[in-house]
């Protein structure tokens, strides 16, 4: 009992305000790297699988559904579960309905970026290729295990060719980046 090769935490940081949910796992991740303690962590807060964990596994029903890095489960997901709960997290319900009604008037564009395609001026150096201009609606790139995941939502104008193009490049030739088309 005085030293355990492994710590269960189940939901330690349910109905905490952010502040001591902050230190729960401050203290969580010293405990496992000055003790080399494994942690296996319950939790239904993605924020906080974000923050802590290394590895993580979607349970539904009792079964394990989808095991992977951290990383991955948010990068790319491959359940439908897990998929809902990265869309809850990233949606704004009055966000997607306007970006709906815009699409009758103009192309939006939503990019995920993943990994090192976060870190490059994509959009702005395909936006001076192809000549077109680009407006930002919406964007965030947050860090998961030290790499980076980002979403950019824009819209484009331009010739039609040339908006097309710009598109179909994303689509066909950018490596780790999902390119959603709303409109036009």
């Amino acid at each position: 009992a005085n030293n355990p090769k492994v710590l269960l935490c189940d939901e330690a940081t349910s109905a905490l305000d952010p502040i001591t949910t902050k230190q729960i796992l401050s203290l969580l991740k010293e405990i496992n790297k000055k003790l080399g303690l494994t942690i296996i962590l319950v939790t239904h807060e993605m924020e906080v699988i974000k923050q802590i964990c290394d590895n993580v596994a979607v349970m539904e029903s009792g079964q394990i559904i989808e095991q992977n890095s951290a990383y991955e489960i948010f990068s790319n997901p491959t359940t439908k579960l897990m998929k809902e709960f990265i869309s809850n997290l990233h949606s704004d319900d009055d966000f997607e309905e306007s970006l709906v009604a815009r699409s009758k008037e103009e192309t939006i564009i939503k990019v995920i970026f993943k990994g090192d395609a976060a870190k490059e001026p994509l959009i702005q150096t395909l936006a001076n290729k192809y000549n077109v201009t680009t407006n930002i609606l919406a964007g965030r790139i947050e860090y998961i295990q030290n790499k980076q995941l980002g979403s950019l939502t824009f819209s484009i104008d331009g010739e039609v060719k040339k908006c097309a193009d710009f598109i179909n490049y994303l689509v066909d030739n950018v490596e780790d980046v999902e390119v959603r088309v709303y409109g036009k």
